[in-house]
């Protein structure tokens, strides 16, 4: 009788904690199994489909014969050059499309790439909290000694970078960013940036500033680039997506821009394994790319409807000025996770709770306003129709 092998994980993926995401739609596909009404409000994923103008692209493009070849390296030119042309356009900053912009498969891709490309064993990677997952996940892949910055309220979201250790600051190799952020939707002015950018400087971390939300903004505001701050280019490299501007979030394409370093380095663990989107993809994006959010009034309607109706219920939340989601404090005496579970059981609306994107999250939904306008209208009724799930005198702190 052969004797059944055993086959471990290795330690890091044991580090990483549960993909938040996976799980919470295995729970959305369990009950609608059931025959429970799901309304999923906790996945950022666009329902409209790519403008006739973006698939007619991607048609004509994927028909062409020399798209179908490996494509390495730095990607396509002809696309880089847009990426140039749109960013000098939208913010005023000069790129050199040869060796300071990489196309991405998404944004992950560098989150979880540039640990890998910067980052020794031990060596620090400073973080927000809350936070995306991913950011966590790839540091720990690069081995990284993980150290978070909070994201409080009272300081409207930002990281205070005088409170991080100097212990901290001089063994860290990157420092991470997000604004418009996820989870609390909160935005970052100049100033800001002219602040990390003297941070990094000090103590000789690289910044990754994540920018996916930066073109799905509301009003007249308008998110500013990182890359803007005076030596910023120096120190830093922008992660931006098309996932939300062309509703193409399952194609996986994005870009990198900033420091040539950086880029580079990127570019490098890409060569070790795997390619980048295809030319196809690359050449419909670059035709398409524009400064635009498409949509826009319809995810304003949606985001004022949801601010409206959830304050009116006693709920605490701020209008965004960008982002696709909203970020609200949980209403009563419950966990994040204890009240996301009990709306869920009795609504059928599943929100993420905050806990899921780190300890500084714990008190907070994340909703999202992706789904179309009927459902999410439907949603915030079943909320307001279940309201005594909070409203009841007595202490839930578990469910």
């Amino acid at each position: 009788m052969l004797k059944k092998i055993v086959i471990e994980r290795a330690e890091r993926l044991h580090q990483i904690p549960a993909d938040l995401f996976l799980a919470l739609r295995r729970k959305s596909q369990r009950a609608a199994k059931r025959g429970v009404e799901v309304i999923d409000l906790s996945l950022i994923d666009p329902h409209e489909s790519p403008s006739n103008e973006v698939v007619d692209e991607i048609c004509l493009a994927a028909r062409d014969g020399g798209t179908h070849r490996y494509l390495l390296g730095f990607g396509l030119a002809e696309f880089r050059h847009k990426v140039a042309q749109w960013f000098e356009a939208r913010f005023e900053v000069s790129l050199n499309s040869e060796f300071e912009v990489l196309p991405l498969q998404g944004v992950w891709e560098g989150l979880w790439g540039l640990p890998l490309a910067f980052v020794n064993p031990g060596e620090v990677v400073i973080l927000p909290d809350p936070c995306y997952p991913v950011y966590r996940a790839g540091a720990i892949l690069a081995g990284a000694q993980v150290e978070t910055m909070p994201l409080l309220e009272r300081n409207d979201f930002l990281p205070n970078l005088q409170h991080i250790p100097e212990a901290v600051a001089h063994r860290a190799k990157l420092l991470f960013l997000n604004y418009p952020n996820n989870p609390t939707t909160a935005v970052a002015d100049l100033s800001f940036f002219q602040e990390v950018v003297g941070f990094a400087r000090t103590y000789n971390v690289a910044v990754v500033h994540d920018a996916t939300y930066s073109q799905m903004t509301y009003d007249d505001y308008q998110a500013p680039s990182f890359l803007q701050a005076r030596g910023a280019k120096g120190v830093g490299i922008e992660l931006h997506s098309l996932s939300m501007t062309h509703n193409m979030a399952g194609w996986r394409i994005g870009f990198a821009v900033g420091n040539r370093q950086l880029v580079a380095g990127l570019a490098a663990v890409r060569g070790c394994g795997y390619a980048g989107p295809s030319a196809a993809l690359q050449r419909a994006a670059g035709r398409t790319l524009s400064p635009t959010l498409t949509h826009r009034d319809a995810h304003t309607r949606r985001r004022d409807a949801a601010v409206q109706q959830l304050r009116d219920l006693g709920w605490k939340l701020s209008r965004p000025k960008a982002t696709p989601f909203v970020w609200a404090r949980v209403p009563g005496r419950y966990t994040s996770l204890g009240f996301s579970r009990r709306l869920f059981r009795r609504t059928g609306v599943l929100v993420t709770p905050g806990s899921g994107f780190g300890e500084w999250g714990e008190g907070h939904v994340r909703i999202s306003l992706t789904v179309p306008e009927d459902q999410l209208r439907l949603a915030l009724d079943r909320i307001r129709d279940h309201a005594f799930i909070w409203q009841r005198k007595r202490r839930a702190t578990r469910e």
